[in-house]
């Protein structure tokens, strides 16, 4: 019976390229083992013939395996799991620990192989997540509150905050703001100096807007409406554009 093997990390980046480290390492020694891996609290049926490994996030194994994903396969392939990290999709780890596989025997070809299942999942996943990216940035919509911050909450589908937040630190590097991911209520603050994202939730009393900032909404209102052409208006297409889902802290939508 071949043995099998459950690497179980922290959800963390650093804890999955700590638990690819072991997992890569010991595929390579035996391929007949049955290698799988785990966030903690994933939900599985226990097999009483398994092991079952924690692995605690180690930087310097992160670094040795991220070193060797650039090294040994192509410079970009790291910021492509990363992205598909952030997917939240169930089960993800093990596309990016087949695709890894995969790439460390093909090196460089690995992106032509566009007809392989796991490419084709992974670069799909990664396309998703790239594509939310893009949309939030045009998407959010900072308002200024009463104690001169500017606040910008969103709820994207995936855990997109690290990929937008330092787009913001040069496109308004001269004002201090928070991004806040309402649904996983974590924020990006930036002080027009130093960017730091944390999971502390903001009281909603300190949410206070400030006085100008309906004002300005209203213009906004106005300007937006005074730009559409209501005989050319075309919702299918405007939503096709503009999801619905992303509606909710968009001013002119109000």
């Amino acid at each position: 019976m071949s043995l099998t093997i459950y690497y179980i990390y922290d959800g963390s980046f650093t804890g999955l390229l700590s638990a690819l480290y072991y997992a890569l390492n010991d595929k390579e020694k035996d391929k007949n083992k049955n290698i799988y891996i785990l966030k903690e609290n994933t939900q599985i049926t226990q097999d009483l013939f398994a092991e079952y490994k924690k692995i605690k996030p180690d930087e310097d194994l992160a670094n040795q395996i991220s070193k060797k994903i650039k090294s040994d396969i192509l410079s970009n392939t790291l910021s492509k799991i990363y992205y598909v990290f952030l997917s939240e999709l169930d089960g993800v780890e093990n596309i990016i620990f087949d695709y890894l596989k995969i790439s460390f025997k093909e090196g460089s070809q690995i992106d032509e192989m566009l007809s392989n299942k796991t490419v084709d999942k992974l670069n799909k996943i990664r396309n998703k997540v790239s594509k939310e990216r893009h949309r939030m940035l045009g998407f959010l919509r900072f308002k200024k509150l009463n104690m001169g911050i500017y606040y910008a909450p969103m709820e994207p589908d995936y855990d997109i905050l690290t990929l937008i937040a330092p787009h913001f630190t040069k496109r308004l590097g001269d004002q201090s703001w928070v991004i806040h991911d309402v649904k996983r209520e974590k924020c990006a603050l930036y002080n027009q100096e130093d960017l730091i994202y944390t999971i502390e939730n903001i009281p909603a009393d300190k949410l206070v807007e400030d006085k100008e900032e309906q004002e300005f909404k209203n213009l906004w209102k106005k300007y937006f409406d005074h730009v559409t052409i209501k005989e050319r208006k075309n919702l299918k297409l405007q939503q096709q554009f503009l999801p619905k889902k992303y509606w909710k802290y968009l001013p002119e939508k109000e």
